[in-house]
């Protein structure tokens, strides 16, 4: 050969450091490939003890994708799928493989039910039940049982024969499987998903690897997916199979072994698992118990087992589903659930490990003894447990404001009642829906696009709009959230609030006037809130709907916003824009977005007296402008688009010949080398002063030779670069919104008939 078995494996390893790959395929041509069989020869004959006793050497030849090669029919070329598995491959020699003096020959025989269902997309499970009655007639070993999705009774089974019925039947292996797997199925057949480090932390991957699987369920629901049953069967026995395989597939689907549901239900059900696994581990690890990576490993393996039956290699993993008692949740649920998953209780999951050891540590990553460590120090008992003994109060009816305070932020889901809708709004006319929900719409499109978990909230109906503002919405749509308490309304019957610090709170009815300011105020524009006063901004929209009605109409439309923001859960901690103050929409705290709760929605009666000192927290700071919130020019024309006025946004956009102009300037700056692009420029005199004194021109340039130009051009230095900065051209993005409608066809309530295919080796044929 002309390279060595060293240099062959040197070629085929990783671009990494040391790391081997997968072996590298070399093309041989017949003359090249005899002189190996050769050179094995004659390795055999010169081996002396330790090849000698081997008479001769064969080869295992792997072919992938052969049933397509065999399928039954060929449209109407070959006459089965022996005829075209001879033709098709007629380079191996078949009657000698046949000949059992030669050898035994291994070939598997599939057939495969596929529904005739043009109005309606459907997908085939096999009933587990009539499977394992199937096995056990023909005599199959005990095999292994797949459950689709951990369903009890769906699924897949595989089986070895039993040796002396393997004698007499020629059968050595059959496997039942259903077909919708090939809507996940990777190339080389192995199963992969996001690893346990990745969802531990919340990777970027982690979130990409579902949103892919979403992604994928939904366009399979299109599709008509079939099952299959395939016979690994001596050749033959398959002759003879081949013969009788139609009339007998027939009788068994008499016996109703499969399943036929829409495929649209199907896969929407697989979709919204893995969406509901996903928020858990979201929600989990931003609240980070103890045993997060004991609960981290138990939701990746339910998420695995959405596209396929994975082998649970960690032993963590089956502990916690044994505690779990996983088979008898199967039998009596049929479907495995995590039955006492509470997120707001400690621990949130009884019967498993409470506390993440070292072993599990180790495989969550390099910081998962660090984050542990900090859940075991920061965890309240007082805050997530005692909901039942308390009468429904978590801290008690009347605990202290600091007390309250440590609650809502550690855990306002608990201690906030849920929100519902109340039916006084369905009374509200159209315009005050419209106007709610572009209000919700632009105040959430204000944050930049990493801050969100998924699509960015865009409510068409009023309930919607108010269902944005609650904690679990909240906690659903971005990454890092805070939340504190407000202490208005929290007074006793003497009207007296308790362990109040500080200036009294805006109570939501008057914070309506923050979003929602009247004609009068001072318009800054050098505010977060001018994009809204201007052009498609919901404030501007607000004061037209003001100017075009009487005083009586203006007093019904703020009245009704008061109401609404009155029933809201949660709002912004925004600042109002007045004359002496720009104001701010978003602000954040630590690294989370700020948000304010609702009193009214509070689990508790009033506020003691007891007082307890404890060290002032550092108030929220403004989101600026690229560290979670757009621009003011990115944002203003992300109104524009939002409104459908994308023509009046190529005003403000970048020309043909800038955009070659940028390009290009970007190419010529990724050829210089770092020296060239960090050396400092001479000062640039101003073009008016050119124009002017066009005789000074040499003159400057014979000064910048002495050895008094540094000082000389010292302050035009600092002038010069600060101008730069503010001349400067700014490049915004521009966003692309892509919608998909996936139409679904009108049910067919009639029996479908079923469409036979047989193969060979994996080909199948249509009859």
């Amino acid at each position: 050969m002309d390279q060595t078995l060293a240099e062959a494996k040197y070629k085929g390893r990783n671009g990494g450091r040391g790391g081997t790959g997968g072996s590298k395929s070399i093309p041989l041509s017949d003359r090249l490939f005899r002189s190996v069989q050769r050179s094995m020869q004659r390795l055999i004959e010169d081996g002396l003890d330790n090849l000698s006793m081997f008479g001769s050497f064969f080869f295992v030849l792997e072919g992938k994708g052969l049933k397509l090669l065999t399928k039954d029919g060929q449209d109407g070329v070959h006459e089965s799928p022996e005829i075209a598995l001879r033709r098709n491959l007629s380079c191996l020699d078949w009657d000698y493989m046949l000949d059992h003096k030669n050898g035994e020959l291994l070939v598997d025989v599939g057939i495969s039910f596929t529904p005739n269902s043009p109005s309606k997309s459907v997908t085939g499970l096999w009933r587990l039940d009539t499977l394992e009655e199937s096995y056990g007639a023909a005599g199959f070993n005990r095999g292994t049982i797949h459950h689709q999705c951990m369903l009890s009774r769906y699924g897949a089974l595989q089986a070895e024969m039993n040796q002396e019925r393997a004698l007499q039947t020629h059968i050595a292996f059959r496997s039942t499987y259903n077909l919708y797997y090939e809507a996940v199925r990777t190339a080389n057949n192995i199963a992969i998903f996001a690893k346990d480090n990745e969802a531990y932390n919340i990777t970027p991957a982690y979130m990409a690897e579902c949103k892919k699987a979403i992604k994928v369920f939904h366009e399979a629901k299109r599709k008509t997916y079939g099952v299959r049953d395939e016979y690994r069967v001596s050749g033959q026995a398959a002759q003879v199979l081949l013969n009788n395989i139609i009339p007998q597939a027939k009788r068994y689907m008499r016996s109703r072994p499969v399943l036929w549901i829409p495929s649209d239900t199907w896969f929407d059900f697989l979709a919204r698992r893995v969406e509901e696994v996903q928020r858990t581990q979201i929600t989990l690890s931003r609240r980070n118990p103890p045993n997060l990576g004991i609960m981290t490993g138990i939701l990746n393996h339910m998420l695995r087992c959405v596209t396929s039956t994975p082998i649970m290699f960690d032993h963590h993993v089956r502990e916690s589903l044994a505690l779990l008692e996983y088979r008898n949740v199967l039998e009596t649920a049929n479907m495995f659930f995590l039955q006492e998953l509470n997120i707001n209780l400690k621990p949130c999951l009884e019967d498993v490990q409470e506390v993440d050891d070292a072993h599990v540590l180790a495989l969550m990553g390099f910081n998962a003894k660090a984050r542990r460590d900090r859940a075991l120090a920061s965890h309240d008992h007082g805050i997530l447990s005692g909901l039942h003994e308390n009468n429904g109060f978590p801290i008690g009816p009347t605990p202290t404001w600091t007390r309250l305070k440590q609650a809502i932020t550690g855990n306002p889901a608990l201690m906030l009642k849920n929100w519902s809708w109340s039916p006084r709004f369905l009374s509200y006319n159209l315009v005050i829906t419209r106007l709610f929900c572009t209000f919700t719409t632009q105040m959430w499109l204000r944050l930049s696009n990493n801050a969100f978990k998924g699509i960015v909230p865009g409510p068409s109906c009023l309930e919607d709009a108010m269902r944005c503002w609650t904690v679990i919405s909240i906690d659903d749509t971005l990454f890092n959230t805070t939340f504190e308490a407000c202490n208005i309304g929290l007074e006793n019957n003497n009207g007296v609030v308790h362990g109040r610090r500080g200036p009294r709170s805006v109570s939501f009815a008057d914070r309506m006037d923050i979003f929602f300011p009247s004609m009068k105020t001072k318009f800054r524009k050098d505010s977060q809130w001018s994009p809204y006063w201007e052009g498609r901004g919901y404030i501007k929209q607000y004061h037209d709907l003001l100017r075009s009605r009487n005083e009586q109409e203006r007093c019904q439309l703020n009245n009704a916003l008061c109401a609404i923001f009155s029933d809201l859960q949660c709002l912004p901690a925004s600042q109002k824009m007045t004359e002496k103050t720009k104001g701010f929409v978003w602000r954040c705290k630590g690294s989370g977005y700020l948000f304010v709760t609702n009193p009214k929605f509070y689990k508790v009666e009033g506020l003691s007296k007891k007082m307890k000192k404890t060290r002032r927290q550092p108030a929220g700071q403004l989101c600026q402008p690229g560290r979670g919130v757009k621009s003011k020019k990115v944002f203003t024309e992300d109104l524009w688009r939002s409104g459908g006025f994308n023509g009046l946004v190529s005003r403000s956009d970048q020309t043909d010949r800038q955009k070659r102009r940028a390009l290009q300037k970007r190419l010529s700056n990724q050829n210089k080398s770092m020296a060239s692009k960090n050396k400092r420029k001479p000062p640039q005199h101003n073009k008016t002063s050119h124009q002017a004194a066009p005789k000074a021109k040499p003159q400057a340039k014979t000064a910048l030779k002495g050895k008094t130009a540094a000082k000389a051009t010292q302050r035009p230095v600092r002038t010069t670069g600060t101008k730069a900065r503010q001349c400067s051209p700014i490049a915004s993005e521009l966003e692309e919104e892509s919608s998909f409608d996936f139409g679904s066809e009108e049910p067919n309530e009639s029996e479908p008939d079923f469409q036979y295919q047989r193969s060979y080796d994996g080909m199948d044929v249509d009859e």
